[in-house]
C-alpha cells in the first residue's frame, strides 16, 4: 500500500497551484467570494455550492454498482446537499453504453482512472472525507504553472481554464454556455461523486466504442477481451488525450493544421515520447509508491494501469487505538503470478523495464524505432502526429492478463449507499458561550455564512445569526484577483461552515494575496462587550492571526491570536467599550506568513455586558509565567517540534497566574476566564524561553526566511516561535488593571548557568560569579542588542507606556508586578543534581537578582511608575530540587509534550540520546500554587493594594 505521503492528500500536479510570486498590487479591493468572469461551469467559493468529499469505500461502492447496467437504485432527492436541484438517479443521468464486442468496464480500470485523475476526491484536496467544500476543478484559474517563469503562476486567465471537474475530471461540456450539458447537469457532475463517476464511465466506454467503430473492431490490445486489464490500454490512452477519428485523417485538426493521414491516439501519451523517462519500470512496480512522487515520468495510461494493479492507499485514525491505519483505497486487480502483474504494460524481453518502443513503428505511425536494441524511437513527422491506430499484443490473455478486483459491494448494495464517514465532523454548535445571566445582557452571534449547513450531522438549532461576514480581496496591477484562488470554503466549524486562506507577509505576495473578512452585527452596541472568536479545529494554523476590532466610534484596536488550536472553541479577544456599530476584521497578512499556514474565518460573538469588568489582567514574560514544567498546556503552545510550525510557549492551564485569586474574588483567574465571567478580561501571552527582545521586537528575520537548517531555526525561534511579540499582541491598553510577569532569566542565559552547574562545578573559575552578576545587572538595566534596548527596566517602562498609566482621565493606574524567580536548587547538600558549591552559586545568584530587581523597580517607581516587585524566594525556601518537599522538577530526559525537545544538540544537558526536557528545573504544579500565593499576598499588601476598577 502507498504511504500517506504518496496517497493521502498529495495533489495531482494538474490540479495544483504553486505558491509563487504574484504581480504587483493594485490600490483597490473587490468584494464577494465568487470570482467574476469565470469560465468553468460551476463556481468556487459559493456557499450554495458545497461539494461532498466521499470516503474511498463510497467510491468503491459506486464503481461496483455502476459497471452493471441499470443496477444503481440510489436516488439523489430534491435539493440534495443544498444543491437546489430536482432529484435524479446518477446512473440514469449518464447511462453507460453497451461495449462494442460485448462485456463491460472492469472495476479496476475505473479505480485506476479515478486514482490518477483525483486521488479519489470529488472536492478539493483540503476537504477531508465526510466534509464539504469547493469542487475539485483542474486549473480553474487558467494559470500557467508548468513553464519556467514563476512570476506568472498567479496570473489568472479564465480563458485558459481546464475545467476538469471532480473525481473523474470531467472536462468536456463543463464550461459555461458550452452548448452541451445544461446547467443542472453540469452542477450534478460537479457536486456528486456518483454522478461524476457515471459520467466518467460513460466517457471511457465511449472511447472503447469509438476505437472499435473506427477500426472495425481490429484496433485492439492483445485479444481485445474487455474483462482483461491490459486490454484497456488504448481506451485509457484515449480517455486522457482523445481519439483522432479516421474520418479526419485527411482533414484538419482543431487548430486548422492538416493531419496528413494521421489518426488514432496521439503522440502525447506515446511511451516513446521523450517527455518520459526511458529507463522506467511499470508505474508503481512492486509497490514502488515513490513513483507517485514523480508521475511525470510515465504516460497517462501506464499510470492508470499501475493504480489498477497497485491500489492507492488511504489512511485514517482508528478510533479504538487513536493510531493511524493505512489500507487500500479499493480492492486490487489480480494476476496468476507476480511476473504477469509486472508486465501490465509492454516490457523489454526478460526485463522489468517498459518497452518504450512498443507503439513505435514506421509503417504504423511514422515513428522510427532505434537502430540498435536500446534507445527510444523518434517521431519522423515535423508536426509530431505519430498517431497510433493498429492492434498491439504483448500477452496471451488466456493465462497472463490481469483480472478485475473482487467486488466488495455486490448487487445487494444497489439501493444502499455506503454510509458517510463522521470522524471529521465536529459539533456545529460549539459549547462554551456565556449564558445570558447576571451582568451579561445579551450574546450576539455573527456566523460566516447565512445558508443552511450542507454537511451531514449538523444541528444548528438553538441560536440565531445576528449579522454578516463580508470579504474584500486585493487586485493585482492588471485587475486580476489571485487572492480568491488561494481562498477556500470548508463544511466544518461553527454552524457547519468556515473560510480559510493562507498567511503571507507583504514581502511574500501579501499585498496582492490579501484577504480581509469583516464581521458586523445587525445592531448597534453602546456598552462594554467581550468579543469572542470561534476558531475551528480544521484549517486554523497560523500562530499570528491579526484581528482588528472597530469600536463603532472611529477607534480600533488590533489583537493577535494563535489559531493553531486543533479543536473547535470560543476564544477571548478582549472586552471593549463600544459606541455604535461594532465590527471585527481579520486579514491573512501578518508578520510571519509564507503561504503555508492556513488562517480561518468562522463565527464571532459579542457578549454585551451591563457594566465594565472589574479586572483587565495580562500575564506576560517567560517560562515561569507560562507554566513550563506544570503540564496541562494549551495545545497551540505545545506543538510539532522539528517543524516550521513548532511552538513551545507551553502556556499551562495550571500556571500560577491562572491559580491566583484576585482581591475581592472567590474564584481563580483561570475559573473566571474560562467561563467568560463579566468581572474579568484576561489575556495570557507569556512564552517559555522568552527574552526581553522576544517580547518587544515586532518581526524577527527568521520569520521571513526559509529554514536552512533546523538547528539554526530552533535557536532563532526559541522564546517567540511564530507568535506576535507580547507587547505587540495588542492586549495592553488604557483599560488594563494588572500586568504580572517574570522576565530576565533568558537574557542572562540562565539555562546555560543551570547546565554549567549541573554538568560542571560552576564557580571553579574565579570570575564566574562576578561575571554572572554583571550579566544580571546588564539584563536588568542596560543591555542593548542589535540597536534595541534589551533590558528589564526598558521593558517595564514600555508596559507602563502601553497601559497609558500617566493619562489623567483614566482615574487609576495599572498595577505592574515583576515577579521574582524562585530558588530552584534548594539546600540539601547530598543532592545529586547539584553539588554544594553549585547550590551556593545558584542561591547567591538568585539573591543578587532579587536585590538588583528591587533596585530597578524602585528607580522606576520613584519616577512615578506603578511598578512593584514580588519576591518568591522565601516561599520556595525548602522546596528546591534538592529538598525533600520539592516544588521544582529535576533534570528530566523524557519528552513532556509534542513541543518539547526530542533530539540531541550541542550545549544542552543530555543523556546521550536527547537533551533534557524544557520542563527541567521549572516549578511543578505545587510550585505554581506556591507562586500564585506570592502574587495573591503581594496584591493585597499595602504597597500595591490592588482593587481593579
Amino acid at each position: 500500500l502507498a504511504p500517506a505521503a504518496a496517497s493521502g492528500r498529495v495533489a495531482n500536479p494538474r490540479l495544483a497551484l504553486a505558491l509563487r510570486p504574484a504581480g504587483a498590487a493594485a490600490t483597490t479591493a473587490v468584494t464577494g467570494t465568487v470570482d467574476q468572469g469565470y469560465t468553468c461551469a460551476v463556481p468556487r467559493n459559493d456557499p450554495q455550492v458545497q461539494v461532498y468529499q466521499p470516503h474511498w469505500r463510497q467510491v468503491e461502492w459506486a464503481v461496483d454498482q455502476l459497471v452493471f447496467k441499470n443496477r444503481l437504485a440510489v436516488w439523489r432527492p430534491n435539493g440534495w446537499k443544498g444543491s437546489g436541484l430536482a432529484g435524479w438517479n446518477p446512473q440514469a443521468e449518464f447511462p453507460v453504453p453497451d461495449l462494442q464486442g460485448g462485456g463491460r468496464v472492469p472495476v479496476s480500470i475505473m479505480f485506476g482512472i479515478l486514482a490518477q485523475e483525483s486521488n479519489l476526491w470529488q472536492a478539493q484536496r483540503s476537504v477531508l472525507e465526510g466534509e464539504t467544500g469547493n469542487p475539485l476543478v483542474g486549473n480553474y484559474y487558467g494559470v500557467n504553472i508548468y513553464d519556467s517563469d514563476p512570476s506568472n503562476d498567479w496570473a489568472v486567465d479564465f480563458a485558459k481554464a481546464d475545467c476538469g471537474y471532480g473525481i473523474s475530471q470531467q472536462t468536456d461540456n463543463m464550461r459555461k454556455n458550452s452548448g452541451g450539458w445544461n446547467a443542472d447537469k453540469q452542477k450534478r457532475v460537479a457536486i456528486d461523486y456518483v454522478t461524476n463517476i457515471a459520467a466518467g464511465m460513460a466517457t471511457l466506454a465511449g472511447k472503447w466504442n469509438q476505437i472499435w467503430a473506427d477500426t472495425d473492431g481490429l484496433g485492439k490490445v492483445n485479444d481485445g477481451d474487455p474483462s482483461k486489464i491490459e486490454n484497456w490500454y488504448l481506451a485509457v490512452w484515449a480517455y486522457n488525450s482523445g481519439w483522432h477519428p479516421k474520418a479526419d485523417a485527411w482533414g484538419r485538426d482543431g487548430n486548422g493544421q492538416p493531419n496528413n493521414g494521421a489518426w488514432g491516439v496521439g503522440w502525447l501519451n506515446n511511451p516513446a515520447n521523450p517527455s518520459y523517462r526511458q529507463d522506467r519500470r511499470p508505474f508503481l512496480h512492486d509497490n514502488s509508491y515513490a513513483d507517485a512522487g514523480h508521475p511525470q515520468d510515465w504516460p497517462y495510461q501506464e499510470k492508470v494501469l499501475g493504480w489498477a494493479a497497485w491500489p492507492i492507499a488511504k489512511t485514517y485514525v482508528d478510533p479504538a487505538t487513536n493510531r493511524p491505519v493505512t489500507e487500500g483505497g479499493y480492492n486490487y486487480a489480480w494476476w496468476t503470478t507476480d511476473g504477469y502483474r509486472a508486465s501490465i504494460v509492454p516490457t523489454v524481453s526478460n526485463t522489468t523495464y517498459v518497452d518504450v518502443n512498443a507503439f513505435c513503428a514506421t509503417a504504423s505511425n511514422e515513428c522510427q524505432p532505434p537502430s540498435s536494441g536500446s534507445g527510444r524511437g523518434t517521431c519522423l513527422r515535423s508536426d509530431s502526429k505519430c498517431w497510433w491506430h493498429v492492434p498491439k499484443a504483448w500477452k496471451d490473455c488466456s493465462s497472463a492478463c490481469g483480472n478485475e478486483a473482487s467486488l466488495r459491494y455486490d448487487s445487494t448494495w444497489a439501493g444502499t449507499e455506503r454510509v458517510e464517514p463522521t470522524d471529521q465532523w465536529t459539533p456545529c454548535r460549539t459549547p462554551g458561550l456565556p449564558p445570558v445571566t447576571g451582568d451579561t445582557a445579551k450574546v450576539l452571534i455573527v456566523d460566516d455564512v447565512t445558508v443552511p449547513a450542507v454537511r451531514g450531522g449538523c444541528d444548528n438549532s438553538g441560536w440565531t445569526n445576528s449579522g454578516t461576514l463580508s470579504f474584500e480581496f486585493a487586485q493585482d496591477s492588471a485587475g486580476r484577483v489571485p487572492a480568491r484562488a488561494d481562498f477556500q470554503q470548508l463544511g466544518n466549524g461553527f454552524g457547519g461552515h468556515e473560510w480559510f486562506a493562507y498567511t503571507r507577509t507583504s514581502a511574500r505576495n501579501g499585498d496582492v494575496m490579501r484577504v480581509t473578512g469583516t464581521w458586523k452585527p445587525n445592531e448597534d452596541v453602546n456598552a462594554w462587550a467581550r468579543v469572542l472568536v470561534h476558531i475551528p479545529k480544521r484549517r486554523a494554523e497560523t500562530q499570528q492571526a491579526p484581528y482588528t476590532v472597530g469600536l463603532g466610534n472611529g477607534r480600533q484596536e488590533t489583537r493577535y491570536l494563535n489559531q493553531s488550536r486543533e479543536q473547535n472553541g470560543w476564544y477571548n479577544l478582549g472586552v471593549f467599550p463600544f459606541a455604535g456599530r461594532p465590527q471585527v476584521s481579520l486579514t491573512n497578512v501578518n508578520l510571519e506568513g509564507d503561504g503555508s499556514a492556513a488562517i480561518s474565518w468562522d463565527a464571532v460573538a459579542f457578549q454585551v455586558l451591563k457594566k465594565r469588568p472589574k479586572h483587565f489582567v495580562v500575564a506576560m514574560g517567560d517560562s515561569i509565567t507560562s507554566g513550563e514544567g506544570v503540564g496541562n498546556y494549551l495545545p497551540e503552545t505545545d506543538f510539532e517540534y522539528r517543524t516550521p510550525r513548532w511552538n513551545a510557549c507551553r502556556r499551562s492551564k495550571d500556571a500560577w497566574i491562572r491559580q491566583s485569586v484576585l482581591p475581592g474574588e472567590t474564584q481563580t483567574v483561570g475559573e473566571l476566564a474560562d467561563s467568560f465571567d463579566p468581572r474579568l478580561d484576561f489575556a495570557f501571552v507569556a512564552c517559555s524561553g522568552a527574552t526581553t527582545r522576544d517580547m518587544t521586537v515586532p518581526q524577527y528575520q527568521y520569520m521571513t526566511q526559509p529554514i536552512s537548517a533546523w538547528s539554526d531555526y530552533r535557536g532563532r525561534a526559541e522564546g517567540r516561535f511564530r507568535e506576535a511579540a507580547q507587547l505587540e499582541s495588542g492586549f495592553l491598553n488604557e483599560n488594563t488593571t494588572l500586568v504580572a510577569l517574570t522576565v530576565g532569566a533568558n537574557d542572562t542565559d540562565w539555562d546555560g548557568v543551570i547546565a554549567d552547574c549541573h554538568i560542571f562545578t560552576c564557580g571553579d573559575v574565579p570570575t564566574y560569579e562576578s561575571d554572572l552578576r554583571a550579566e544580571i545587572l546588564a539584563t536588568l538595566n542596560t543591555r542593548v542588542e542589535a540597536g534595541d534596548p534589551a533590558n528589564v527596566a526598558h521593558l517595564l517602562q514600555e508596559i507602563e507606556d502601553e497601559t497609558d498609566n500617566k493619562s489623567t482621565s483614566r482615574g487609576k493606574k495599572a498595577k505592574i508586578v515583576l515577579m521574582g524567580y524562585p530558588d530552584v536548587s534548594g539546600s540539601n547538600s547530598s543532592c545529586t543534581t547539584f553539588d554544594p558549591q553549585a547550590q551556593g552559586v545558584l542561591r547567591r545568584a538568585g539573591e543578587y537578582f532579587v536585590t538588583e530587581a528591587k533596585n530597578t523597580v524602585r528607580v522606576l517607581r520613584d519616577a512615578g511608575n506603578e511598578v512593584s516587585f514580588a519576591d518568591s524566594l522565601p516561599a520556595f525556601r525548602g522546596h528546591g530540587v534538592c529538598d525533600a518537599d520539592r516544588w521544582v522538577n529535576p533534570v528530566m530526559f523524557t519528552k513532556t509534550g509534542p513541543g518539547d525537545f526530542g533530539d540531541l544538540w550541542d550545549g544542552c544537558i543530555a543523556d546521550g540520546v536527547r537533551c533534557a526536557s524544557r520542563s527541567s528545573m521549572h516549578p511543578t504544579k505545587r510550585g505554581a500554587t506556591g507562586f500564585a500565593a506570592v502574587l495573591d499576598a503581594h496584591l493585597r499588601g499595602s504597597e500595591v493594594n490592588y482593587t481593579g476598577w
